[in-house]
């Protein structure tokens, strides 16, 4: 290892209603926190609030959360490096809202993982090489938090499924110097104080594997 890694982990990154027009204003509201995340080596957030495409929203999901495709500039003001989009916002503006939000993260070179256009894309561990060291990231999202996306919809979303986890972790733990989890999970205990009792004893499996950290 050449030197220790500095990373910093952003909850949800949500860009929606009045951050839409903040933007509109040239108005910059993360200017207290940009100099604290700009001392990382990396930062990596989830982003659940995608872009609202030209066809509509997804009317089986309730909230929705979504933004503008200009407004994802936010994201530089963050200097988030990797965002996470396995979540249950990620179809709330359909597949053309996903693909204009894929479509600037790539342009941007914001790397993304956890939902894909493709299926075996959308599985597909992520490895990021810092400093000389490699760290793998996997992302998952929880059926529990109710992703809500059409039984027809050609995005794929890469669900939480514990025996999966497991041996994705022992076949990328071979490769790496760090495995780290990325979850949206707990949609059993929305808003409650504790972890349910599954999260529990899932993330100890987890980590018994070879995970070294859990988002």
């Amino acid at each position: 290892m050449d030197r220790e890694v500095t990373m910093h982990f952003l909850g949800d990154i949500s860009f929606n209603d009045a951050y839409v027009e903040l933007y509109k204003k040239g108005t910059n509201p993360f200017c207290e926190v940009s100099g604290v995340l700009a001392n990382a080596d990396y930062v990596v957030g989830n982003l659940e609030s995608l872009v609202i495409g030209a066809q509509g929203e997804n009317l089986l999901k309730n909230p929705r959360v979504k933004t503008e495709r200009q407004t994802l500039n936010y994201l530089h003001d963050l200097g988030v490096d990797l965002v996470s989009v396995a979540t249950n916002h990620t179809y709330d503006g359909l597949r053309d809202g996903v693909v204009q939000s894929f479509s600037f993260l790539d342009e941007h070179k914001i790397l993304h993982i956890g939902a894909a256009l493709d299926k075996a894309d959308a599985y597909k561990p992520l490895v990021v090489e810092i400093n000389q060291t490699k760290f793998g990231f996997l992302n998952y999202v929880h059926p529990n938090t109710n992703p809500s996306l059409p039984k027809d919809a050609d995005v794929y979303l890469n669900y939480y499924d514990r025996e999966e986890i497991l041996k994705r972790i022992a076949i990328i733990r071979k490769e790496v110097d760090f495995v780290i989890l990325l979850f949206h999970w707990g949609g059993m205990t929305d808003y409650g104080l504790y972890p349910h009792h599954t999260q529990i004893s899932d993330a100890h499996e987890f980590i018994d594997q070879g995970a070294d950290v859990i988002i």
